[in-house]
């Protein structure tokens, strides 16, 4: 994903909240051990917008941004979760279960 201001911060799965001067990018790859890989540019904060189908295996959510490794999360599933960003972008295939809100470290 490329974006050049936040007005529209959101591509699928992934919402940039900060970001530095110039387009802010982020690659991101969701991958069968449930690890989610990103690697940004220009992005000082981003959330992950997750859903049970994206990440498939039970357990922790590990996520490595630009090759460092952050905590484990255990993923929630929450159904009021998915009830507020249904009904906030009026479309329950946009809706998320689980979020998580990440500081970019550089």
């Amino acid at each position: 994903m490329k974006i050049a201001n936040l007005s529209f911060p959101r591509r699928y799965w992934l919402e940039i909240m900060e970001k530095d001067s110039g387009p802010a990018e982020i690659e991101g790859r969701i991958l069968p051990d449930s690890t989610i890989a990103l690697k940004t540019r220009n992005v000082r904060k981003l959330r992950l917008l997750l859903r049970p189908e994206l990440v498939h295996s039970t357990g922790p959510l590990h996520l490595r941004v630009n090759d460092r490794e952050q905590p484990a999360q255990e993923l929630k599933q929450s159904c009021d979760l998915f009830g507020q960003s249904a009904n906030s972008y009026a479309d329950p295939s946009l809706a998320y279960t689980d979020e998580s809100i990440v500081n970019v470290v550089k």
